[in-house]
């Protein structure tokens, strides 16, 4: 029996109708697919991922796809689901996902900082423009009209400090106006000045050289007026000017300090010379017996100095009163330079030379002059009281003698301490010393008599 033939029927088309489940797993498949994509992408920020175009379609067709049509594939048994309305669309390739733009930061300036003076353009986000800040718009109409905005830490125009230093400077003004009123005013005028003499400067010489204006107050008198004019004495160096408030002017002359007296015998007159090596005036030989100097003496010098004619009418009289008020004898020539220089707490010159000329006021430029000067400045004044008098007839030459009649060769001024120390230890350990001889202070010798 033959087989029987097979006979081929069409395959049965099936539709099965999607339920709302197969749907929504549908578009949550599709869902997850674009975020994958997104991540892929590398978005910086969650912000920036938004859906495309593409994807809200993707979204959209699958929506669409609730309707389903179940066509036959080729293996039997198997259903295969297809879009019923939209089969075109199911047939198109999968879209890619662009990524999306990164973002661009904005960096807005800080509040602490100071905002530039160049027109800021406006700043673009996602193809957006943003508006420039309100403070920006100011800043830039105030410098489009020529204004700065100031700083917030500037002084303002008028402080407190200017206002302060106003006020001190008025002040001054004022303080100044009152005193120039107070000085000129009649309340301090001199109504009466007292004019000191001294030991050379008798007190009517040194009145007639002070002048004082008419109308001067004790604040507007001229101290250096007063000075210069006392100075005109050789004897003055200083003045001293005191007020007692409130009409009274003291005047008082310092006198020069005498370091040296030189007699110079061919005219037998006494020369002082003053610790500034100048010479100051010649002194009056007329000398008491008991060391005290006649009334004479300083109207004597000043008649020598041709201060005035007054000054040599006194000089007359003093001298007739001298002779008459003192019964002693008066001393001359070298024994009233002696008495002077004692009384003067100086050293007396002898033996000056002829060709030394002596000027008041005037500086000392005999070097002979100058060497016994220097001895006579260099001692101690313990050793100086001893010495009667420092013969300078020439520089290698000068000698001194003690008040104990002990000679001392001196020669030139080198090494005058080491000198003065060497003749004091000689006079204290050796007995009947009458000459030393130290000339070099490093070889000296001297003399000396047996003492009984």
């Amino acid at each position: 029996m033959a087989p029987a033939a097979r006979v081929r029927t069409a395959p049965v088309r099936t539709y099965v109708a999607p339920t709302k489940k197969a749907a929504s797993n549908l578009v949550s498949s599709s869902r997850r697919v674009q975020k994958k994509n997104v991540a892929r992408a590398g978005a910086p920020h969650r912000r920036s991922a938004a859906p495309t175009v593409s994807a809200r379609s993707a979204g959209t067709a699958a929506a669409r796809s609730s309707r389903k049509v179940a066509a036959p594939s080729q293996a039997a048994g198997r259903t295969q689901v297809l879009p019923a309305m939209n089969q075109k669309a199911a047939k198109q390739k999968p879209t890619k996902l662009k990524p999306a733009k990164q973002k661009r930061a904005v960096t807005r300036p800080a509040a602490a900082a100071q905002p530039s003076l160049k027109k800021v353009p406006a700043a673009k986000q996602g193809g957006l423009k943003l508006p420039v800040s309100l403070g920006a718009k100011r800043l830039a109409g105030n410098t489009a009209r020529g204004v700065e905005r100031p700083r917030s830490g500037a002084a303002p125009s008028l402080s407190f400090l200017h206002i302060a230093v106003a006020a001190v400077l008025a002040g001054i003004v004022v303080i100044g106006i009152g005193a120039a009123i107070l000085v000129n005013s009649g309340f301090f005028a001199i109504t009466e000045v007292v004019v000191n003499g001294s030991a050379h400067v008798p007190q009517a010489t040194a009145s007639q050289l002070v002048d004082v204006p008419e109308g001067a107050t004790l604040f507007n008198v001229n101290d250096s007026e007063v000075t210069e004019a006392l100075e005109q004495n050789p004897w003055v160096e200083s003045v001293h000017v005191e007020r007692r408030f409130p009409h009274t002017l003291v005047i008082t002359p310092q006198e020069r300090t005498v370091a040296a007296i030189a007699y110079i015998v061919s005219d037998d007159v006494a020369w002082a010379i003053s610790s500034e090596k100048t010479w100051i005036a010649p002194l009056s030989l007329s000398v008491a017996a008991d060391g005290a100097s006649s009334q004479a003496d300083d109207a004597a010098a000043d008649a020598a100095e041709g201060a005035d004619a007054d000054a040599a009418d006194d000089a007359a009289d003093g001298t007739d009163q001298a002779d008459t008020a003192s019964s002693s004898q008066d001393l001359t020539g070298l024994d009233a330079a002696i008495a002077l220089a004692r009384a003067s707490n100086a050293v007396l010159l002898t033996d000056v030379g002829t060709d030394v000329d002596p000027s008041s006021g005037k500086e000392v430029t005999s070097e002979v002059v100058l060497a016994g000067l220097a001895y006579a400045m260099g001692f101690s004044p313990e050793f100086r009281a001893q010495i009667k008098d420092i013969s300078i007839p020439s520089v290698e030459a000068i000698s001194a003698n003690l008040e104990n009649g002990v000679e001392v060769s001196l020669g030139k001024p080198e090494d005058i301490q080491q000198k003065e120390q060497v003749v004091k230890r000689l006079l204290e350990q050796e007995q009947g010393v009458t000459y030393i001889n130290v000339r070099v202070a490093d070889a000296y010798s001297f003399r000396s008599v047996p003492v009984s």
